[in-house]
């Protein structure tokens, strides 16, 4: 991998809360050693992962390879919370882009089994870029390391020319000039002193949970008969678990987003590397209480699908971020989430979704991956904990390994406390084993 500059994802760096996490549990002993070197086989694979970030004079921002190294700590006699504990402290500090690592990896040591942990800021992955990591840490721990590195693109360029319509590249141009009158560039400290301040007034939390197997097979079946995929299931729970749990939302409609990953429409396909090559998408979604569970599972379910299958609409985002201003686009986070006061950043805000008046719930479901066989130990389970999205009043991620769905839902405390969060995932969980 050679220097590049960052494109579309730019707009991920400066956000006060957006690294993502996955947890492996796995039956088997390994020392410290030999997870050192698992680790140290798979960024070979994964260059992305010992890079630092720099940002030049105009702004622009440089993925540097070899200038950081995965950060690692190994834990003996490590209790099964110990990982979360670990995640917690982690999430809680800023990354020094320019110095790194801006991927740490916790491995949790207990007699015959561990835990092994990988969390990162999304500039250098997505949810699928941090799993194919951890994917190819689990192959060279058992002794089996992936032979051909994947290629990585060197930037977002699509197959097809479904791009930008006319409207919003006029909207872009007027965001650029009115930025421009008052432009001004933001420093790693900067981004450090607001990272801390904004964490300090809304503290993260989590909340993780399972369905078991058996259950996750009567979903499928379920969501089979009635003609409508598990994530629109899952879609169609959340929301009314939302409105039935939160008052201000009972009756009314929800902003709901979903992730939409682009991985499979780019000129170089990029199924099995790191990087960032996710959109989304948004609609306003309400759940009838008076019609049946599959009835709203394919309303909601219709109008995130019109989205979703529409190349323009899925791709609107990154589109439209890559023809804005680079310091624009990184003074976002400051004017929504910090004391910055500029127009034109607060507008850019708004329209992304940063600075909405009424917050939404996302949802991130990486479907149903295969960690593969071991020879050498088992994967017991895998846990994937999203970014606690700023515009989110909560966010739910979803993985489904074997027979197994880890579901885990991401918030601020300051928005929301930990026992309504708790109420929302019992709903949710109900009415999709309801409909199983």
């Amino acid at each position: 991998m050679e220097k590049r500059k960052m494109g579309k994802e730019r707009i991920y760096l400066r956000s006060p809360n957006i690294n993502v996490c996955f947890k492996a549990g796995i039956a088997g002993d390994f020392s410290q050693d030999d997870f050192r070197r698992a680790i140290d086989m798979a960024s070979e694979r994964h260059p992305l992962a010992n890079c630092a970030v720099r940002l030049d004079d105009e702004g622009g921002a440089w993925y540097l390879p070899g200038m950081s190294k995965i950060g690692f700590e190994f834990f003996d006699g490590a209790s099964s919370a110990a990982w979360r504990e670990w995640r917690e402290k982690t999430d809680n500090v800023p990354f020094d882009f320019e110095r790194g690592p801006i991927v740490k990896i916790g491995a949790f040591r207990r007699e015959g089994s561990a835990d092994i942990a990988v969390l990162g800021h999304h500039i250098l992955g997505d949810g699928i870029g941090y799993l194919n990591l951890l994917k190819d840490i689990l192959l060279a721990l058992d002794g089996k390391p992936s032979a051909a590195a994947p290629v990585l693109p060197e930037r977002i360029a699509f197959k097809d020319k479904a791009g930008i319509g006319f409207l919003s590249g006029c909207v872009a141009k007027n965001l650029n000039r009115a930025w421009r009158k008052t432009a001004r560039s933001f420093s790693n400290d900067d981004y450090a002193r607001f990272f801390k301040a904004y964490r300090l007034e809304n503290p993260p939390g989590m909340y993780l949970g399972e369905i078991d197997g058996s259950q996750t097979m009567k979903l499928l079946e379920a969501c089979r008969k009635y003609g409508v995929t598990v994530n629109e299931a899952i879609a169609a729970a959340f929301t009314a678990a939302l409105q039935n749990e939160v008052g201000r939302y009972a009756g009314g409609h929800a902003r709901l987003g979903c992730a939409a990953s682009i991985r499979g429409e780019l000129e170089i396909p990029a199924p099995d590397c790191m990087g960032n090559f996710v959109s989304g998408v948004s609609v306003k979604a309400r759940y009838d209480n008076g019609k049946p569970f599959a009835e709203n599972a394919k309303a909601i379910g219709s109008s995130l699908r019109k989205k979703l299958t529409n190349p323009k609409s899925r791709r609107l985002v990154v589109n439209f971020v890559d023809l804005l201003d680079e310091k624009l686009i990184e003074s976002v986070s400051f004017a929504a989430y910090g004391d910055y006061d500029n127009r034109a950043s607060k507008k850019l805000g708004e329209m992304l979704g940063e600075r909405a008046c009424e917050k939404g719930i996302g949802v991130s479901n990486l479907g149903r991956q295969n960690v593969g066989k071991r020879d050498n130990f088992s994967v017991s389970d895998i846990a994937f904990v999203p970014p606690a999205f700023p515009a989110n009043l909560v966010t739910l991620g979803v993985i489904t390994t074997g027979n197994r769905m880890s579901l885990c839902l991401r918030y601020s405390k300051a928005d929301i406390d930990n026992e309504t969060v708790e109420k929302i995932y019992r709903a949710m969980v109900e009415l999709l084993c309801e409909m199983a």
